[in-house]
């Protein structure tokens, strides 16, 4: 069938005088890509619009097609394309969707290493990255403290991402909101408590902090004011810790962001896993 559908291709070509440079074969895509066919819609006739419209490189598209970018197309000619279906983050976190994802609450109970959600929570799907690195942390703090209240965890992504109630990003896998360790702690997987400079736990909730700025791929950690202002004194009381100064506000990283709409849980966001074809961010 793709023998005929691409014979087809290169006999469009010739009937509009475009040069084909090889034919086109039978599969050009990387593993873990999909090799799927398209048409050119009225109006559109060169490499560089339909590449536009589907949302792919005009010169992979020729690549894929065996043809030059300045080729010439004609209405219904059908045209070939490789589509990422690897795990991964498409689209940006406000406006996008995941691919592939995850779920960090696979067995479907509710509790993890280090973490608790409350009942009925579901959207719980990220990014392989996203939840390699919040169950990495969240663990770790569980190892480090034995004897602390787990964590509550709460939204990262719907299993196809997109728009999920309640939030502006959680759309493409890459957002988690996760509660603070508090005195005394929130329960029930809930964020039912707020996050003060006289509640916070400083030591560990900075450890789970600590670890996801060491694991390098958190591009925001947004926190109220309070919290951060909190974890500040505490780092620059550690001997040894002054160095993580840079991740705060004004400093030569900052990771870490004050937002008050962030008193009584921690949302972070990860920056786009390396190699995602589809993943973007605002910079």
């Amino acid at each position: 069938m793709i023998e005929f559908l691409i014979a087809l291709t290169l006999a469009g070509l010739s009937a509009a005088n475009a040069p084909v440079s090889e034919p086109v074969p039978d599969n050009p895509c990387p593993e873990g890509w999909q090799y799927v066919m398209s048409e050119v819609r009225r109006g559109e006739r060169t490499v560089p619009a339909v590449a536009a419209r589907l949302g792919v490189d005009p010169g992979s598209l020729a690549v894929w097609n065996g043809v030059p970018v300045g080729a010439r197309l004609h209405d219904g000619q059908a045209v070939f394309l490789c589509r990422d279906q690897r795990p991964g983050s498409v689209g940006f976190p406000w406006r996008g969707r995941l691919r592939g994802g995850v779920n960090i609450d696979a067995n479907g109970d509710g509790r993890g290493c280090g973490w608790v959600m409350g009942p009925g929570r579901v959207h719980t799907w990220g990014t392989p990255e996203t939840v390699a690195a919040v169950s990495d942390c969240l663990c770790r703090y569980r190892i480090q403290y034995p004897d602390a209240p787990d964590v509550s965890l709460g939204d990262i992504s719907r299993q196809n991402g997109r728009r999920l109630s309640r939030h502006v990003s959680h759309q493409s896998g890459r957002d988690v909101d996760i509660g603070y360790v508090t005195n005394p702690p929130q329960t029930d997987g809930r964020f039912n408590r707020r996050a003060t400079m006289s509640n916070l736990d400083t030591a560990r909730q900075w450890s789970i902090v600590k670890c996801f700025l060491d694991r390098g791929n958190a591009q925001y950690i947004f926190m109220g004011w309070q919290a951060l202002s909190a974890l500040r004194r505490h780092v620059e009381s550690v001997p040894g810790e002054r160095d993580y100064l840079r991740f705060f506000p004004r400093g030569a990283q900052p990771v870490l962001s004050q937002d008050q709409g962030h008193r009584d849980h921690i949302h972070i966001r990860f920056i786009c896993p390396e190699n995602d074809s589809e993943c973007r961010d605002r910079r």
